[in-house]
């Protein structure tokens, strides 16, 4: 019999939540869709956007918004469903028969679990594909041309390298009068082009991808180049009939190919997202390996280069050595034949007795031996005449690498961005359906404490509470590109933040105290204390 009446009180408070709940929710999914239309009411106005495409883009946008407007459709309806029951003293019949707060919360909490189920699939799987297609509408929307519009009176530019203007638009909707149409392809060459008309008609060629503009009874003005003289030619031409066509495919929408956008982190799901953040970390540390690899690498090239110029600067050294000792030889053996052959009287032609070749003689600069209590730098384990080739060539080195380091810490910074704002997206996609949960523990006790119900002071708790909420994650969402905070922490403080408020106004509501009635934890806190006041 109890367990019946248990049932049927479930039933009942279940009821009772539906209604609220579903209004709330459709009156926050309203009111998100009318703030993000409000932003991008500019860029639709204008465009000749039919509303075919603005209602497809306004459900699109509703499907994104629908883990946003769950929350606080949940906290609302909580607070009005148990400040109803406590005002009318419902709550504290269900209190004195000896059901707790929490098993009066019971068919809720069941409830807003699947609530935060279908809020995860909706961000999971529904989501991606809304976003996909409203991101790829608004695309086509912003680089759509605007509508052309061809007031009386009004000079329109929307003609490439034409300026239109028309003095009259008939009923009829085709004919005109008054036309003034001026030719501006030829304005940087100074040269001017000025069609008037008294009577014409207007109309959309069968594809619609030309405006026909045929005008009647007018004069065409035209400046010409000039001939040399100090004077420029003008030309005045008088027709009946004079016909100009304007392209007008420009004017239409196009669709773009959603292919272009399906990378993007909001149009990811959760796997989709973990491949993405374990691609962008392992393209990271490819980068960072190609950084340091020049300097870590085992027989650094650096050094190989040093010691290759120190080689060739040695050789040179010898080559050079040996070639001045051979021409001294040279000399030596020629003054000696001359001072024979004077001494003999004989011919004074000279001839060069060449000495044996003289052996190059290599230093191996590598064995070379060096007092390491004389070496002061690096640079003196080298010979002193290869010191300025050793420095150009050092110079050289760290100015390509200098270049390289920077492109790759570019990459890597644009990377980690990115990184880190996958993680952050991934995680908000699971703590959106958490505060779903959490919410609840904040509006069952909020309205069973204030015992108000309707949509006064329960709607004034859910905006407090929900703008705290918007403020916190927006907040965090900001640290997290700041690199200020851990990725996957900041996607879930907002819901940190609030699950302690939730618990203690739990606790305050199951027994029955004010939001700030602190009478019960005071006297632990004498007990810790009294102690220290009886020593004084």
């Amino acid at each position: 019999m109890k367990s019946g009446i248990i049932k049927k009180l479930d039933l009942y408070i279940t009821r009772q939540f539906l209604g609220p709940f579903l209004s709330a929710f459709f009156i926050a999914l309203f009111v998100l869709v009318m703030q993000f239309l409000w932003v991008y009411i500019d860029e639709i106005m204008g465009k000749g956007v039919g509303a075919v495409i603005i209602v497809e883009m306004i459900a699109y946008m509703s499907v994104s918004l629908i883990p946003m407007a769950l929350p606080i459709a949940i906290l609302l309806a909580s607070v009005m469903l148990f400040g109803n029951l406590a005002e009318k003293y419902e709550l504290a019949s269900m209190k004195s028969s000896g059901m707790s707060l929490m098993r009066i919360m019971m068919p809720l909490i069941i409830f807003s679990i699947l609530l935060s189920g279908f809020s995860f699939y909706c961000s999971n799987n529904l989501i991606p594909v809304t976003n996909l297609k409203f991101q790829s509408r608004l695309y086509d929307i912003r680089q759509h041309q605007p509508t052309l519009a061809l007031e009386p009176e009004t000079f329109n530019y929307d003609f490439s390298g034409y300026t239109v203007r028309i003095g009259e638009r008939l009923p009829d909707g085709r004919s005109i009068r008054d036309v003034m149409i001026y030719d501006n392809s030829d304005a940087r060459s100074g040269l001017m082009k000025l069609v008037r008309a008294d009577s014409g008609e207007m109309f959309v060629s069968g594809d619609r991808q030309n405006l026909i503009m045929r005008l009647f009874d007018g004069v065409q003005y035209q400046d010409m180049p000039e001939d040399g003289n100090s004077f420029k030619p003008f030309l005045q031409t008088h027709f009946s009939e004079y016909q100009l066509v304007f392209d007008i495919s420009d004017f239409e929408l196009q669709r773009t190919d959603e292919e272009r956008f399906k990378s993007h982190r909001r149009m990811l799901t959760v796997g989709q997202l973990n491949a993405s953040i374990d691609s962008l970390a392992s393209q990271m540390e490819g980068l960072r390996a190609n950084m340091l690899k020049p300097l870590l690498a085992p027989g650094t090239r650096a050094l190989e280069d040093a010691l290759e110029i120190e080689e060739a600067a040695v050789d040179t050294l010898a080559e050079e050595s040996q070639s001045r000792r051979t021409e001294a030889e040279q000399v030596a053996l020629q003054r000696a034949a001359s001072e024979r052959a004077a001494a003999e009287g004989g011919d004074t032609t000279q001839f060069v007795e060449r000495g044996p070749p003289v052996e190059k003689r290599a230093i191996p600069s590598r064995q070379r031996e060096v007092d390491l209590d004389t070496v002061k730098s690096f640079i003196d384990l080298f010979e002193a005449i290869n010191h300025r080739g050793l420095y150009s060539r050092a110079t050289g080195f760290l100015q390509t690498h200098g270049l390289q380091v920077n492109s790759n810490t570019q990459s890597i910074n644009s990377l980690d961005s990115e990184w880190r704002k996958q993680i952050y997206e991934k995680h908000r996609k699971f703590a959106f359906a958490a505060v779903c949960i959490i919410f609840l523990f904040i509006g069952a006790p909020m309205g069973s404490i204030i015992k108000k119900g309707g949509f006064g002071y329960p709607l004034l708790v859910a905006i407090l509470f929900f703008t705290a909420y918007v403020i916190l994650f927006t907040l965090f969402d900001e640290m997290n590109d700041a690199r200020s905070i851990n990725s996957a922490l900041s996607g879930w403080l907002a819901e940190i933040v609030l699950f302690p408020m939730g618990l203690f106004l739990t606790i305050q509501a199951m027994k029955d105290r004010k939001i700030f009635d602190f009478s019960d934890f005071g006297s632990p806190v004498l007990r810790l204390l009294r102690p220290f006041f009886k020593k004084r």
